[in-house]
């Protein structure tokens, strides 16, 4: 490579310009040249040099580094790849100490490339710029070539690398002289140097230098002054597109340091005072003066400081919440975890321990070979520090000198529990099953609960599946969830509030009225919960997931009497909606927007007798603005009217009128031509002389027709100084709240995160119950039973059940699951799976039953449904563990202590890895990880390799699987393992079905026993349209290639009996696809019930069934000749029918739609009639019209009246999940006092659609359940028609679309 001449120039005795080049440079001509810079300007120049010229000087004295220079040089050797960050950073800190010795004063260094030209002067070092600012310096100077906006290039020429602002000193506004606003930014940047600073001046948030430019790039902000100006860079936002521009440089992971100035007079050629007020970091948004502004801030999720070690057990992912003042420790992941711990969520630094590396020499590339790969593909490319001490103290340290957090403050430790809990989900399983967003694979969380449910519930259900919690706390879960589905009575809303918002909020002092009134709320849910009969079991099972999401243990009675205290501490201070001291003043000729703009800011926040005095003086200057506008306006305004009355409207006549001037905040008269042409002593004309000109906040003249009054300009002085000195008493007693509140920072926290979790499992069992999911059966061994877990204490409904020597079996007779002794029961069993990404109720699912305790080979065609069988048992087993309902009719479910799933690979080519290496890189890590209790799930391993030597892996795989002896299946095309001996134990063959309709030949998407070694890869082909003369050739070269069918032992298990043999006559039709000879088994099942089958009102399982199921008695599961007991729930009684696969047709229900209700209006007068008071005319009127129905039904026996009851939702509350599909009749009372009557098969999104008017978002409902859509519809008829008959004012007039439903026509209706 060739390097670049170097001039040198001068101006002293040295004489004429020397010439040198740099070619054959050693290390005693790079001593030379350095001795040449000039002591306190060329310091960057030095880097800069050293950069270019070091390492190739050094490489060719061996130190083995001749790739020239670093950034121009050869693509591959970038310096962070190759490991030479410390040796690079020991180059650059040489050429710095060399170039501060004494020297030459003149002479300058300048590249050149083709001729001389004339020399610019370099920029010179900040002498304040100290050493340590040189790494920040070298941040910034790559965050500048990042820019790509030409607007941006422009502005990054006129920088300096000479301090930590990127000012030059040369051009105009660059100077950092003592006393400047520059040397007073500079100071601040020195504190926060990886920070963009906003200066507050005047009206805008300005930057310059480097900040400049990333507003400029970032934030879509345009220079100040234009691109070519010969100043420094500069740009700036105005003061209300502050929090745009913040969620920009946040959205893009910049950090942001905010100066305010300190508001009040100030002489005019004085600076103003300033200070930092916060800072805004990705996950933490500015939050100053948020205690005086009705604003509720979107607190995106905290991001965290990652740091990664290893150690003997495993990786170790140490994460770091600066906002939470919180860090957690979890050692012994294994790569795939911390990398799927990785991608789940943002972070804002990373840290690497050099414990990672493979070498001590730091010269070797890290992650190159063998483990590690899959971490240092993740890692690649981003931005990451080494650390070199302890991980978790120079972590800490760390984030205390980013964050600016004292010393004094301590960091609270969250541990994980890793007793009995299973390994986090790997990535390519998180992201296989959807929990991870990936393109093309159906989204997990999206059918786990309604889309209107909050996005913290979602990161809560999120975080859960990717960290499995142990099995009791699963339990506790599901327990919690079985309580919510079936509850009968209103629950909370449980307001969703950011924990780590609150906590920031409250340490700031800077907690609004809104986040106060969600803090109380928060509180009364709790105490909702805990004073109601059928709800104070749930909180007891809420507290465990609680307290492992937060690492705080409180008891429900210490919970319990810190959210009384704080619901009262709140409501102490915080005034009340209705609260009739907190109106706004009011009052004739002056406008009501001034009183409004004046007064909403700090009215309606705090109870008036906390700051009473301030109130009283605000009410007194308020009357004496009033006198003031009376006495010296509306005689002015009455003479103009009097004149434009008398001569009419036509140009030039008079015009008057008292108005409120926004931007000065004042009250004036503005008129024109109200001034007499004589003055004649008429009224008016007195206070028209005493008004003079108006001015603005500015002093000057605030317009042609604006005019005032001393005294109105004294009166209004006045009252601004009330409601300013009103405004800072509010926001005094709102912060000396705040600061109480810290005692109770810990039940805060706990109550937020219940209430998130609370919120999400209610959501969760009202869809599953939508969707007929059902919940599992979750089973301990002796092993794996937790010491904790204690049956007779866990709640009775929560299906932790320990089983000790059972197993699974059927009962030849009865047909039924049925638990029965004599052996262990460790199988996975899930009844009627269907994929989780389909919905019962609206699409047509196939469902298939999977019973698993030891390998599965799974063979099938293409599009036969072995991917979606692999994501559908990986999904059911992590919704299993973590307590939440499955896919499927029934499920046992045992201890698993890892679920990995392995489907498709793609390469990775800034690896420089192809799919194949990729794919045995998880293979490696699957094999590694595996143990007895895992379930591996491998998706057609080796189809990206040669088919001989990838058939033998798999073979060898296959025998080491069932080694291990855990739980698996295997996707495979490879029937070339069909032709070896494996030495195998337990391993059987399933396959994806196939049959024959109109001569082709289609997928039944059906789990059978046997082996399918058709692949219908023509067909499919055909369908995706490959043309057809290439699908004719290959059909032509498939018949020569073809082979003779298999028809031999197949597969031995062990060194004896084959494990099955395969014949002609059971073969299904096609060639080379065969099944086994099965022993042929009728089961008859019964009538399943509503309750029992899980499904809703007239859903799928209404008649009878009548399925034939084949078995094989050669597997040792499922098998005709053994017998079974029950192993589902004991509330859930499952017949063997469930383990066939019926198609699950759509059923849908029309929902009858209703006009909103009008707007409420001014109620009439007389006393009015709450919603109570007619509760029991509601009921009675119901009660008697259903015995009606009830008695016309050919099945009246069947239905009782005894159980309807009349239930109340009251505001901030809603349905339960138990009137999910569940048809309902229901009245509301408006807030006029009107009522309203309707219903609906969906309750809990009918309120909220009433709701959603701002009128009635309080609004009352009492509801009743009925048997289907037609009672409730009747019922509907018979209320509005009666109601009004006793006196109740109801807004319907009809019932629309139903008209007078259910009498006859051509008759009047019976009312």
């Amino acid at each position: 490579m060739k390097v670049h001449p170097i001039w040198m120039h001068s101006t002293s005795s040295w004489g004429a310009p020397k010439y040198m080049n740099g070619r054959a440079f050693g290390a005693a001509q790079y001593w030379t040249l350095t001795q040449f810079f000039e002591p306190d300007s060329t310091s960057y120049e030095a880097m800069k040099f050293c950069r270019s010229s070091i390492f190739l000087l050094l490489g060719k004295m061996g130190r083995s580094l001749c790739f020239g220079t670093i950034e121009e040089s050869a693509r591959g050797c970038n310096w962070k790849r190759m490991q030479l960050q410390p040796f690079y950073c020991a180059c650059q800190k040489e050429a710095f100490s060399l170039a501060q010795k004494p020297t030459l004063k003149t002479l300058s260094l300048r590249v050149h490339t083709s001729s001389p030209s004339p020399v610019r002067p370099q920029k010179m070092r900040d002498p304040k710029a100290q050493d340590s600012d040189l790494k920040h310096l070298i941040w910034w100077e790559k965050q500048m070539k990042l820019c790509k906006k030409p607007v941006t290039k422009e502005m990054v020429k006129r920088l300096a690398y000479t301090n930590l602002l990127g000012l030059d000193g040369q051009l105009k506004r660059g100077s950092s002289k003592e006393g400047t606003l520059n040397s007073e930014l500079l100071d601040v940047k020195r504190r926060f140097p990886c920070e963009v600073l906003l200066c507050r001046v005047g009206e805008f948030y300005e930057a310059m230098g480097f900040d400049a430019c990333v507003l400029v790039e970032y934030a879509g902000l345009n220079p100040m002054g234009g691109v070519r100006n010969a100043s420094v860079p500069k740009a700036g936002c105005p003061i209300m597109n502050l929090r745009q521009t913040l969620n920009e440089l946040n959205l893009h992971g910049f950090s942001v340091c905010i100066v305010e100035e300190v508001q009040g007079p100030s002489h005019a050629r004085q600076r103003k005072d300033r200070f930092v007020a916060g800072h805004a970091h990705p996950g933490s948004p500015y939050v100053y003066g948020l205690a005086g502004a009705d604003l509720d801030l979107e607190f995106p999720e905290p991001v965290p400081v990652i740091g990664i070690s290893r150690s003997i057990r495993g990786y170790c992912m140490i994460s770091v919440l600066e906002t939470m003042r919180t860090y957690s420790v979890e050692d012994g992941l294994t790569e795939e975890a911390v990398v799927a711990k990785l991608r789940a969520r943002q972070y804002q630094h990373l840290y690497l321990h050099r414990s990672l590396r493979e070498d001590s020499t730091d010269l070797v590339r890290w992650g190159e070979h063998g483990e590690g790969g899959i971490l240092w593909g993740e890692c690649d490319g981003k931005v990451w520090e080494w650390l070199d001490k302890d991980p978790v103290t120079q972590l800490l340290s760390k984030v205390r000198e980013f964050f600016d957090i004292d010393v004094s403050e301590e960091f609270r430790k969250i541990v994980p529990p890793s007793a009995n809990r299973p390994q986090p989900l790997y990535v390519g399983t998180a992201s296989q099953i959807g929990i991870l967003p990936t393109p093309g694979v159906p989204s997990l969380l999206k059918v786990l609960i309604p889309l209107d449910t909050p996005g913290l519930c979602k990161e809560y259900l999120r975080d859960l599946l990717l960290n499995p919690p142990p099995y009791h706390i699963a339990a506790a879960i599901q327990a919690a969830c079985r309580l919510m589905a079936d509850v009968t009575s209103a629950v909370p809303e449980f307001s969703c509030v950011s924990a780590s918002k609150l906590v920031k909020l409250i340490g700031a002092k800077e907690v609004n009225q809104l986040e106060f009134s969600r803090i109380r709320n928060m509180a009364e849910d709790v105490l909702c919960l805990d004073k109601h009969e059928c709800l104070g079991p749930i909180l007891d099972l809420l507290l465990q997931p609680t307290s492992l999401a937060t690492g705080l243990h409180i008891a429900r009675k210490q919970l319990v009497d810190d959210c009384r205290e704080l619901a009262n501490k709140i409501g102490y201070v915080l005034t009340s909606d209705t609260d009739p001291d907190q109106a706004i003043t009011k009052g004739a000729y002056i406008p009501d927007e001034f009183f409004q703009d004046m007064e909403y800011p700090w009215r309606g926040r705090v109870k008036r007798k906390h700051a009473e005095e301030a109130y009283s003086e605000v009410e007194k200057t308020a009357a004496s603005l009033f006198q003031a506008v009376e006495d010296d306006f509306v005689p002015v305004v009455r003479r103009a009217r009097a004149v434009t009355s008398s001569v009419g409207h036509v140009n030039g006549a008079a015009k008057g009128e008292i108005c409120y001037n926004r931007d000065n905040q004042a009250i004036w008269f503005k008129g024109k031509h109200f001034r007499p042409l004589v003055w004649a002593e008429t009224p008016g004309e007195k206070e028209i002389k005493c008004l003079e000109t108006a001015l603005d906040v500015k002093g000057k003249k605030a317009g042609e027709d604006w005019y005032t009054t001393k005294r109105v300009e004294e009166a209004l002085e006045r009252y601004r100084e009330a409601v300013e000195n009103a405004k800072s008493k509010v926001i005094e007693i709102m912060r000396n709240l705040s600061e109480e509140l810290k005692g109770y920072l810990n039940t805060i926290v706990y109550t937020a995160v219940l209430s998130i979790i609370a919120r999400s499992l209610f959501a969760h069992a009202r869809e599953g119950k939508r969707r007929t999911w059902k919940f599992p059966n979750l089973v301990f061994d002796k092993e794996s039973s937790p010491a904790e877990f204690n049956p007779e204490v866990t709640h009775k409904r929560c299906t932790l059940t320990r089983i000790f020597d059972c197993s699974i079996q059927v009962d030849p007779t009865t047909k039924k699951l049925l638990l029965l002794g004599s052996g262990r029961n460790d199988q996975l069993l899930l009844i009627d799976l269907v994929p989780y990404w389909l919905d019962k109720t609206k699409d047509i699912a196939i469902a298939n039953s999977v019973c698993i305790d030891s390998l599965v080979l799974l063979t099938g065609p293409n599009g036969g449904g072995k991917s979606s069988i692999l994501r559908s048992v990986c999904a059911a087993a992590v919704l299993g563990l973590c307590g939440l309902m499955v896919p499927a009719s029934g499920a046992v479910i045992p201890f698993l202590d890892s679920i990995m799933l392995r489907m498709m690979s793609h390469d990775s080519p800034a690896d420089g890895k192809s799919s194949f290496q990729m794919e045995m890189s998880e293979l490696r890590s699957l094999l590694t990880e595996a143990t007895k209790k895992s379930l591996i799930l491998v998706d057609e391993l080796c189809k990206g390799t040669e088919v001989q030597k990838g058939t033998c892996i798999v073979a060898s795989v296959i025998e080491t699987l069932d080694h291990i002896g855990c739980k698996s299946i295997l996707s495979t095309h490879l029937h070339g393992l069909l032709q070896m001996e494996l030495q195998v134990k337990n391993v059987i063959w399933k396959a994806m079905g196939t049959q024959e309709n109109h001569g082709k030949v289609i997928p039944t998407w059906k789990l059978v026993d046997g082996i399918c070694m058709e692949s219908l890869a023509f067909e499919t082909a055909q369908r995706e349209g490959v043309p057809e003369n290439v699908l004719r050739r290959a059909k032509q070269l498939y018949d020569e290639c073809a082979q003779k069918p298999v028809n031999c032992e197949l597969l031995k298990c062990g060194s004896s009996s084959p494990l099955a043999t395969f014949y002609g006559d059971g073969s299904m039709g096609l060639q080379g696809c065969q099944v086994m000879p099965a022993a042929e088994t009728v089961i008859n099942s019964k009538n399943l019930g509503r309750d029992e089958a899980g499904m809703a009102s007239g859903g799928i399982f209404s008649g009878q069934v009548n399925e034939k199921i084949k078995v094989t008695d050669t597997p040792p599961r499922l098998a005709s000749d053994q017998n079974f007991e029950e192993a589902i729930s004991p509330d859930l009684q499952l017949n063997a029918e469930c383990l066939s696969s019926p198609f699950l047709r759509t059923v849908s229900s029309d929902r009858q739609q209703m006009e909103e209700p009008e707007d409420p209006c001014e109620n009439s007068g007389g006393k009015r009639m709450l919603l109570k008071d007619v509760q029991h005319v509601f009921l009675s009127l119901s009660i008697s019209k259903l015995h009606e129905i009830y008695q016309r039904s050919p099945d009246a026996a069947a239905y009782s009246l005894d159980n309807v009851v009349c239930r109340h939702v009251a505001a901030r509350q809603r349905p339960p999940p138990a009137t999910t599909n569940q048809s309902c009749i229901y009245m509301l009372q408006r807030a006029d006092g009107k009522f309203y009557v309707g219903q609906t098969d969906d309750l809990v999104g009918r309120i909220a659609r009433h709701r959603s008017f701002s009128s009635m978002k309080d609004a009352p409902f009492i509801y009743l359940a009925v048997a289907n859509k037609s009672v409730a519809s009747e019922l509907e008829t018979v209320l509005i028609n009666r109601l009004p008959l006793l006196g109740l004012d109801l807004i319907n007039k009809c019932d629309h679309n139903h008209r007078y439903f259910g009498t006859a026509s051509g008759v009047s209706p019976p009312f």
